[in-house]
Formats: structure tokens, C-alpha cells, sequence
């Protein structure tokens, strides 16, 4: 009944098409195929031309596309996040080291000089971490690493 339907659409519509018909070989592997028909006249009849296609290579390929856009817009989204933290950070940072860097010049510091080294420590630290975020801001790329637990975002290698 199915074929009967399909058979006086092709003859309606002179086409058919299908993009992604599952097909099983006899080895009992699955293919997935693009089906189209034509009917066209040779000479004085009408005649059917089938033409069936493999698009597993392509499907491939789209959801590899697909991914790495979805990958892309991740990585806009960190980047944007990157970029808001490391200011908030940078500009909580520089009146830190400066108000240290104040106190340091006092003649009587409010607090004893192991103290305002640990401040200092602190902040270099703090200093490092914001210098690593600098750093996402440059990716231009994904390229990612192996983990345990899947892949991360190789840094050095994604600028």
C-alpha cells in the first residue's frame, strides 16, 4: 500500500526524495542513504531512474560541524565570563597591592612585617590567577587534552 502511494506521488510529482533512509545490507550492517527518484520520457515512454546515496560520511561530518559550533559557543560564553571575572578581579587586585604598597611606606604600619608579607603573598598569588585568566581570553581555538574524566581545554596549545 505504501509503495502503491509513493509510486503515484512520483508519477504526480515526476520526484521523490528522501534524506536519511535507513537501509540494512546483507551482512546486516546498517547504512544510512539518501533516496531520490525521477521519472523522466526516453523517447516515447516514461521512465524511472532510482538513485540511492550513502550519507553516514556526511551525517558524520554535520555533527562534527554541529559540535564544534556548540563548542564555540561554550566557549564564547567562558570567554565573556573570563573577561568579566578577570576585570572584577584585576580591579579589586590593584587596590589591594596599592593600599599594601601605602602602608608598606608608613614610618609605623598598622600591622607587623611578617603580616604584611603574608598580605603581599597573597596577592602575588592572586596576581598569578588573574594572569592565568588572561590567558583564556586569548583562545582563538578548542584543543583539548585527555583527562580521566574526559577531555579539557589544552590552553596553551587553544591561543
Amino acid at each position: 500500500m505504501e509503495s502503491q502511494r509513493l509510486y503515484r506521488e512520483l508519477q504526480e510529482h515526476g520526484y521523490i526524495r528522501y534524506d536519511d533512509v535507513p537501509l540494512e545490507s546483507s551482512d546486516g550492517r546498517r547504512h544510512e542513504v539518501e533516496f531520490v527518484s525521477n521519472v523522466y520520457a526516453e523517447g516515447d515512454r516514461s521512465v524511472i531512474q532510482c538513485n540511492i546515496r550513502d550519507i553516514g560520511e556526511r551525517k558524520l561530518r554535520d555533527a562534527a560541524a554541529l559540535r564544534e559550533g556548540q563548542m564555540r559557543q561554550r566557549l564564547e560564553g567562558v570567554t565573556l565570563t573570563v573577561r568579566e571575572v578577570a576585570h572584577l578581579l584585576n580591579n579589586d587586585l590593584a587596590l589591594a597591592v596599592g593600599t599594601l604598597d601605602l602602608l608598606l611606606l608608613r614610618d609605623d604600619p598598622p600591622l607587623p612585617p611578617d603580616a604584611l608579607s603574608s598580605v603581599r603573598t597573597a596577592l602575588d598569588a592572586l596576581d598569578a590567577a588573574a594572569q592565568h585568566l588572561a590567558k583564556f581570553q586569548r583562545v582563538v581555538r578548542v584543543e583539548t587534552q585527555p583527562t580521566p574524566v574526559g577531555f579539557a581545554l589544552d590552553v596553551e596549545r587553544s591561543i
